[in-house]
């Protein structure tokens, strides 16, 4: 934060924030249990977009661990829309796909019911004393509806309760939620809570970040990988006048300086974003099975792209070592390629290349030399798949002739891409290759004594 950014914070009174506290602990009773529904096919909840004067409205004062804290309170029911998706959609989710897509044990159990969705608004990207946390919202579910708690920094002499407040919020659930907050929401708030004294509620308790598996099942299909994107992908939201993140610290620093600020388009954007947790969440945890059993009528299938879902899975079962489970989906997304007419040849060369590693021989002999066939086979995918039939000739069917065939073919092939062409072969291995196997076809085809 910038020395200007400081010396707003530092004309913070406590008079003010008293004042501050005390006007809108005559609300706490009317904001408490307050039903919000923002629903529908778009970014339908309106807010105010101008710049305003003075408190934020409907906060309310309450005691927590380390002293006075700020929030705003929302309800909402499970039915409420958020875009063309219902938050009770987590309901029966099956976990596999968050321990299978983020490669993490931990989430094998996770139930989204009983997690707290995070998402935070902070003075900066780096973390240290310079930055503050001046805005965390939590979401969970409770008694059939879930709820949005907004904690908001009223002034740097709150920092350790709002801290201290949020710690234990998030330490009575039974895991995170968050869109790349491993790499950033958890680190700015274990950053302030370590300087003020609050002990990490993150350790030892699983944390989901959607960021990494969403990009994984979805990457390729969309412009960029940032959650509106992924809300207008995936979820069918578009947000109308939403106020955009790299104003928040200037709206937080202009209300600290007694200016007109935007803090009310930060609240606005902060509870849109905890509810798209819980959405993708919901569309992650179907990725297995492709369908929205808890959808209306017409909204069954999941959205996406099938073929990039399909190829994300099998290479995830790959990785985790099961592999007859990987090869089917890999032969589902080829399919689902080939139906959408999309070329597809690098990935006909890794589901080749997982046949002949899983010792199905006479399958990865087939599909490698579909590779090598046609106009279009002098590519470097042709090259490997020859180099591919070269090892499989020789080691799995133990054809040297072949196998030598294979090896001059993949010559060949290499003499005609760049000389420093990435991810191949060099014609050097190439012909240590081929000069083995003519040693071994000449020592076959000399008669013993």
């Amino acid at each position: 934060m910038n020395s200007g950014g400081r010396s707003a914070a530092s004309r913070v009174s406590s008079e003010r924030i008293a004042r501050l506290l005390g006007r809108n602990a005559s609300r706490a009773g009317a904001t408490v249990g307050k039903t919000t529904d923002r629903g529908g096919g778009s970014d339908s909840g309106a807010h105010n977009s101008s710049r305003a004067s003075g408190d934020p409205a409907d906060l309310e004062e309450a005691q927590g661990p380390a002293g006075t804290f700020l929030a705003r309170r929302h309800v909402f029911e499970r039915d409420t829309l958020h875009g063309s998706w219902r938050l009770g959609e987590v309901q029966g989710l099956d976990a596999r796909a968050f321990s299978l897509l983020c490669a993490d044990e931990t989430l094998a159990q996770l139930n989204p019911e009983r997690a707290v969705y995070l998402d935070t608004e902070t003075t900066g990207l780096s973390g240290g004393a310079g930055t503050y946390v001046f805005m965390v919202g939590l979401g969970w579910f409770d008694e059939g509806v879930f709820r949005v708690w907004q904690g908001f920094l009223g002034g740097p002499e709150q920092e350790r309760a709002l801290l201290a407040e949020t710690a234990r919020r998030i330490a009575a659930a039974e895991s995170v939620v968050s869109f790349f907050g491993k790499s950033f929401d958890r680190h700015r708030l274990e950053d302030k809570m370590r300087i003020v004294g609050v002990d990490s509620p993150f350790i030892n308790r699983p944390h989901l970040d959607l960021y990494h598996p969403l990009r994984r099942v979805n990457g390729g299909q969309f412009e960029d990988n940032r959650l509106q994107t992924l809300e207008k992908g995936l979820l069918g939201l578009q947000r109308e006048q939403d106020l955009p993140g790299c104003l928040a610290p200037a709206a937080w620093f202009d209300y600290l300086g007694g200016r007109e600020h935007h803090l009310e388009g930060v609240f606005h954007h902060n509870l849109l974003d905890v509810l798209s947790l819980v959405a993708l969440t919901a569309h992650l945890g179907l990725t297995l099975s492709e369908r929205r059993p808890l959808a209306g009528p017409g909204s069954q299938a999941l959205g996406g792209c099938a073929g990039r879902r399909a190829w994300a899975l099998g290479r995830a079962f790959w990785d985790a070592g099961q592999r007859a489970e990987a090869l089917d989906w890999m032969g589902r997304a080829l399919t689902r390629f080939e139906e959408a007419r999309e070329e597809v040849r690098e990935r006909r060369w890794r589901f080749a290349e997982c046949l002949r590693l899983e010792g199905r021989d006479e399958a990865a002999r087939l599909a490698l030399e579909e590779l090598t066939l046609g106009n279009t086979a002098r590519d470097a995918c042709a090259l490997l798949a020859c180099e591919a039939l070269a090892k499989l000739h020789e080691h799995g069917r133990r054809d040297l002739d072949a196998a030598a065939h294979w090896s001059r073919e993949a010559l060949a092939l290499r003499a005609g891409l760049a000389p420093r062409a990435s991810g191949v072969p060099t014609p050097g291995s190439l012909s240590g290759r081929l000069k083995r196997l003519e040693r071994k076809l000449c020592a076959k085809a000399e008669p013993s004594n």
